[in-house]
């Protein structure tokens, strides 16, 4: 009789250990099955630099990233100024150096883009690459809604120093 109730105990906390366990690994396939992604549309400004531009342009930015502290972007931004029109596609990497703290509802970052333009100025078309780098700040305000602050300066045929601001969602 001893040994039954023994068998019976030992039994219980084995299968509760499994079922512990079980749902651990659960919770973790469920917790890695989430997608990283993020995507931005951001609406900005662009101050002319070197170059033979001498108007200041709008800039309309989407943005899809994914990773964790290293994050791979790609972009599309939409370049308009009085005799200039331009979009580019952009490829690059973001580094978040506070990614680690989810308690953090700001996050900085750096990154780096390197950029190919398609456009026309004084109606002439134009191709031009280059790269952007870029600093700025996340605020998370609701859940996985944020907005963005972005200084960014690109280079190129033309160079400029963009702001922008914009809104993700993660």
């Amino acid at each position: 009789m001893k040994y039954f109730i023994l068998f019976i105990f030992l039994y219980s906390q084995v299968s509760f250990s499994e079922e512990k366990s079980c749902s651990c690994l659960e919770q973790q396939n469920t917790k890695h099955s989430e997608k990283k992604y993020r995507g931005n549309i951001s609406l900005g400004m662009e101050t002319i630099g070197e170059g033979s531009r001498s108007d200041s342009g709008i800039l309309l930015k989407a943005y899809l990233s994914g990773g964790g502290l290293l994050k791979y972007s790609s972009s599309f931004a939409l370049v308009s100024a009085s005799n200039y029109l331009q979009g580019e596609f952009s490829l690059g990497g973001q580094f978040y150096p506070l990614n680690n703290f989810s308690e953090s509802f700001i996050q900085p970052f750096f990154y780096l883009e390197a950029v190919l333009g398609v456009g026309a100025y004084n109606k002439i078309t134009r191709t031009d690459a280059g790269h952007n780098i870029g600093v700025g700040l996340d605020v998370t305000l609701y859940k996985r809604y944020g907005i963005a602050l972005i200084v960014e300066s690109h280079q190129a045929a033309e160079n400029s120093l963009r702001i922008i601001f914009g809104i993700f969602k993660n």
